[in-house]
């Protein structure tokens, strides 16, 4: 939701956050690579597709969601 309200223009985007979004980024990728690869699959569509520029952040937010939703999938 935040994600596409942000690109709506509906959010003003967090710079704070930049340092943390890259060191949870590089932790993420390793504890969770096929979530993470999902993740970066998604941005480059959406950047081709809509134009949207993810931040990373916003990779770290999907990762987190992509991970959570395969764990519960797989408990299923």
């Amino acid at each position: 939701r935040y994600l596409i309200e942000r690109q709506a223009g509906q959010v003003t985007e967090v710079h704070d956050a930049d340092d943390i979004g890259k060191s949870l980024s590089a932790t993420l990728a390793s504890m969770y690579p096929k979530a993470y690869t999902t993740a970066t699959a998604i941005r480059e569509m959406l950047q081709e597709r809509k134009h949207w520029q993810l931040d990373q952040n916003e990779i770290v937010y999907l990762v987190i969601h992509i991970e959570r939703l395969v764990s519960h999938a797989k408990q299923s």
